[in-house]
């Protein structure tokens, strides 16, 4: 960790709310799309966001500086996410299984599948994998991470990450229409 995360740590550790907003400013986007594509409803991301800063600022004095501040908020954001996921009793449905077998509506100038369209079915298709595929799934292809990251994120072996990405991505490809499959195994 740099020395200036280090210092942004520790002034956000005394209650200086100038750090709390450089982290906010910094951090929060990146993890509001996390968020969003854990929980799948855009108000639940902005709350479970929300809550990593406020555990943030509540846990900033124990924070060791071990791993990079985004590291660390996202560590916080899946274990918030993890609760809010067991918490949840009614499973909230986003779309119906009829919107993946409609005929693909084209973008206005017929290059491809309409983007909105496209964003809701993807969007859809992750919910319906388990809580375990879909967390290694948004960490390896919306946050780019490597194996190696999501292991020390997720805490398993790097077998069980690969096992689940590969059931995760497998599931993907019987759920979304063949114009939409980007993830190629």
């Amino acid at each position: 960790m740099s020395e200036e995360d280090k210092q942004l740590i520790e002034r956000l550790a005394k209650g200086e709310s100038a750090a709390a907003e450089e982290i906010v400013r910094t951090y929060g986007d990146r993890l509001l799309r996390s968020a969003y594509l854990l929980s799948g409803h855009r108000t639940d991301a902005h709350d479970l966001v929300q809550e990593v800063f406020v555990q943030a600022v509540r846990s900033a004095a124990r924070f060791k500086g071990t791993a990079s501040i985004f590291t660390w908020l996202y560590g916080i954001l899946l274990n918030i996410t993890r609760h809010y996921l067991r918490k949840r009793s009614v499973q909230k449905k986003l779309f119906t299984q009829r919107i993946l077998k409609d005929e693909i509506p084209q973008d206005p100038d017929g290059r491809g599948p309409d983007t909105k369209w496209a964003a809701a079915v993807l969007t859809y298709a992750i919910h319906q994998l388990s809580d375990e595929h879909r967390e290694v799934i948004v960490l390896r292809f919306f946050d780019g991470l490597k194996i190696e990251q999501i292991v020390d994120y997720l805490g398993v072996t790097e077998g069980t990450i690969k096992s689940r990405l590969h059931y995760g991505l497998k599931r993907l490809k019987t759920i979304l229409p063949s114009d939409l499959n980007l993830f190629e195994m």
